[in-house]
């Protein structure tokens, strides 16, 4: 049986110029909504014990990551991977708990 291999495209200079400052934008905007839903969270006293030890945790799992991106000599868009996925995934899953609870309460 012939293994193929994967060729892998390589990224067009403008794709690769516009990558970071996007990804930073967008981590930006997700970085204060997520921020301004737990600070909503903890003023009503409703923050959990869970969700205030994942906002540490979540922290040092993404500087590990992007630690060992850095030390690999990755780009710098790989390198702030970690948390961009990190705060991206925040903001939707907080989005999500806050529809939940409106529904929930009317």
């Amino acid at each position: 049986m012939k293994k193929t291999r994967r060729r892998y495209r390589r990224e067009s200079h403008v794709f690769q110029a516009v990558r970071l400052p996007a990804m930073m934008t967008e981590m930006m905007f997700s970085s204060f909504e997520t921020i301004a839903r737990r600070s909503w969270m903890l003023a009503q006293g409703k923050c959990s014990p869970t969700e205030c030890a994942r906002m540490v945790l979540e922290k040092q799992q993404a500087l590990a990551l992007s630690g060992f991106a850095f030390l690999r000599g990755a780009s710098a868009a790989s390198i702030l991977a970690p948390f961009h996925r990190g705060v991206t995934a925040n903001v939707k899953r907080l989005r999500r708990s806050g529809n939940r609870e409106r529904r929930q309460g009317a």
